[in-house]
């Protein structure tokens, strides 16, 4: 590249003057500079602040807001034992550092300045993170590369589609990146200048980066694999960077002791336990990769690699292949280059050859390598600038040519942002046909985004008193009027809405079909580029009779009848099989306390007739936990959700009427009470004997 390119990265004890890109690098000098350094930080942030509300929460995102809240709220109160009875091993390793500054944010904006929406009152702290990752890259490029390098590729990361996607709905995966990047520019730093004050520095953001994700343990490794042909047999200069990288880890470890309390109390098996805890990750739901199903501890190896290479803009994947072509040149030449390029690829393999060796879980595209993407984007850069510089010797037509190639693929790239937005997260690039091609292949909203639109469109279209069936549950849901809508868990709770984001975990929670081959059209579904993100089915055969339907008695009730109504037990909760009984029920009740259902998973149907000696309008009452329905002449009278109750009334005829109940307890408690009683005409009473009966066989 150009002239005294890696001096600011050539080692232990370097102390050079800074890198000068080009002649005109002398013009941006001072307080120049630094405003250079800030014009696509402020620009990112703006925009990012005009947008907030476009984006909504993660389908996991109480995940870490939880812990936010437990360590600002309650951990004075309940110490280390609130924490193990309330979370679980994974969610006690995760630190808490950012989640604590994610929740203090919300507090501050919303709930006392109120000068933002709930859910975008947590994403304000990862945005402002996120301008000041821009702002750190510019730095690290302008001290490996030069200013016209620092320029490029602080604007090439602020136009990644992922980049974007995940600076406003992810609490951790950005921040982690950033503070990485950060204490790895201290860190690069250090060694240069042999300082020990910053390799203290360096420990201070590497404890908050630990205090964030375990991720901050790829930083020595880093550090070192890029010394290693620096120092070769050196044992000076190797002993002076073990001493500088042995202050880090102290500081870095007294750092991570007063940002995560959790590991004040015997911190050697916090660090043991926090790495046996991501080794054998818990999680192993499906995972949809190269059009096949994969539990996550089974995807291949080479998913990192690959979701790297379609998440990311061609232009940049082109740049960072021939930045291998560079890189291998400057090995061979022993040339200055090697350095810088060998420290960004060294930062770009690492994280996903060990998440690849090590078995652990593999899933959600590449927001467990966002910490790659400074790297991708200072190669990128860096490789730019050479190539524009290499075509002098063409003119500087060949120069321009190229450079506005660049500068063109850029836009093409910002303008796929500003389409699909605020789905950034779902771009594949042409590798995989677009969006369109990848939707075959592999999993698109892993981040729920789309359930947003979802929840807007149900608020906006769905009958009050919907009862939908989230597969993959969503904070926007619970965010809507709470009498508007029921939720319900599978077909068994006769849901009106089927929510259906598609990923993966459908094949697990989707108990009804193959997501990918739905049997019913949609009425509704969040399309970007061509590709399905999340559709809704509408159920009509589970349409409960309106308030104030008519009924008219049965016609074909004959035969003799006894008191009380014939119940069978099944041993799931799906009414499937035989079925044990009959049993002889008087009334539709039973406490939650003392009945025979209780932590079991069991359905009952309970059946028989109705009598009606006065026509007239009644209202039947529902109270369940879990769900009931009701049948009058096999209509859906009305369907209770789990801990509801739900009234109805109809305008029955005198005669009898064919009466169903179908009760189902899937977990824990169990409670049944169904009354009913003449419109208007004072408090209902339990349903039962004389009112009903059954047919003497």
């Amino acid at each position: 590249m150009t002239a005294g390119v890696s001096v600011a990265v050539e080692g232990v004890g370097a102390t050079r003057s800074a890198p000068r890109a080009s002649g005109v690098c002398h013009k941006w000098r001072g307080w120049r500079l630094w405003v250079m350094s800030l014009v696509v930080p402020i620009t990112f942030l703006a925009v990012g602040i005009h947008t907030r509300d476009d984006f909504g929460e993660t389908w996991d995102e109480q995940f870490d807001q939880d812990i936010g809240r437990f360590y600002l709220n309650d951990w004075k109160k309940t110490g280390v034992e609130g924490l193990r009875s309330r979370f679980i091993p994974l969610q006690r390793n995760y630190g808490p550092f950012f989640d604590v500054v994610v929740v203090a944010g919300h507090e501050l904006l919303h709930q006392r300045l109120g000068i933002v929406s709930d859910v975008a009152g947590y994403h304000m702290p990862v945005l402002v993170v996120s301008a000041l990752g821009l702002w750190l890259v510019f730095w690290f490029g302008y001290r490996l590369w030069g200013l016209l390098q620092a320029v490029v590729a602080s604007a090439t990361l602020a136009v990644m589609p992922q980049f974007i996607a995940h600076s406003q709905n992810n609490l951790k995966d950005m921040p982690v990146a950033v503070f990485f990047s950060l204490a790895l520019f201290v860190l690069v730093e250090a060694v240069r200048q042999g300082s020990p004050r910053l390799f203290a520095v360096a420990g201070v953001v590497a404890g908050l980066t630990y205090g964030i994700k375990v991720n901050a343990l790829f930083l020595a490794p880093i550090v070192i694999l890029w010394q290693l042909p620096e120092l070769c047999f050196d044992l000076r200069r190797w002993g002076k960077l073990a001493a500088g990288l042995v202050i880090t880890g102290i500081v870095g470890f007294l750092t991570v002791l007063l940002v995560w309390p959790y590991y004040r109390y015997s911190p050697w098996s916090r660090v043991i336990e926090t790495l046996k805890t991501f080794s054998s990750h818990e999680y192993n739901e499906y995972v949809y990769y190269f059009g096949h199903h994969f539990r996550a501890h089974d995807v291949p190896w080479h998913f990192p690699f690959v979701m790297l290479g379609v998440n990311t803009p061609l232009v940049v994947v082109v740049l960072l292949t021939v930045s291998l072509l560079f890189l291998a040149s400057a090995w061979v030449g022993r040339s200055a280059d090697r350095s810088p390029l060998t420290l960004l690829w060294v930062w770009l393999l690492l994280p996903p050859v060990v998440q690849a060796a090590s078995g652990t879980a593999m899933l959600d595209g590449v927001r467990h390598y966002l910490l790659v993407l400074p790297a991708m984007a200072l190669l990128a850069a860096g490789v730019a600038a050479w190539l524009v510089q290499l075509l002098a010797r063409w003119g500087r037509c060949a120069q321009g040519a190229l450079a506005a190639l660049l500068t063109v693929a850029l836009g093409l790239t910002l303008r796929t942002d500003i389409r699909i937005h605020p789905y950034e997260g779902v771009f594949f690039n042409s590798l995989t046909g677009g969006t369109a091609g990848a939707a075959k292949r592999f999993e698109l909203d892993y981040w729920g985004v789309s359930l947003k639109a979802a929840a807007a469109w149900l608020d906006a279209n769905a009958l009050t008193r919907s009862r939908v069936w989230l597969t993959i549950p969503g904070q926007h849901f619970f965010r809507l009027d709470p009498s508007r809508f029921r939720f319900v868990n599978g077909l068994g709770g006769r849901p009106n809405y089927k929510v259906s984001l598609i990923r993966g975990l459908l094949k697990t929670f989707d108990t009804e079909e193959d997501y990918l081959h739905p049997k019913r059209t949609p009425v509704f579904e969040v399309k970007v580029d061509g590709a399905a993100l999340l559709k809704i089915f509408e159920y009509d055969e589970f349409r409960d009779l309106p308030d104030g339907a008519v009924l008219k008695p049965a016609p074909d009730v004959v035969g003799q009848t006894e008191p009380g109504l014939l119940g069978l037990e099944y041993e799931n909760g799906r009414f499937e099989g035989k079925g044990t009984g009959p049993t002889v029920w008087r009334s539709l009740e039973f406490e939650r306390q003392r009945n025979p259902y209780v932590d079991r998973e069991v359905s009952v149907r309970i059946a028989g007739l109705l009598h009606i000696s006065d026509p007239g309008s009644y209202t039947f009452e529902v109270d369940s936990d879990d769900d009931a329905a009701l049948f009058l002449n096999g209509r859906s009278v009305l369907t209770n959700a789990s801990m509801d109750t739900t009234r109805r009334s109809l305008r029955l005829g005198a005669g009898v009427y064919r009466i169903r109940l179908d009760y189902r307890n899937l977990v824990v408690a169990a409670y049944l009470r169904v009354s009913w009683g003449r419109t208007g005409q004072g408090p209902l009473e339990v349903l039962g004997v004389p009112y009903v009966s059954h047919n003497v066989p």
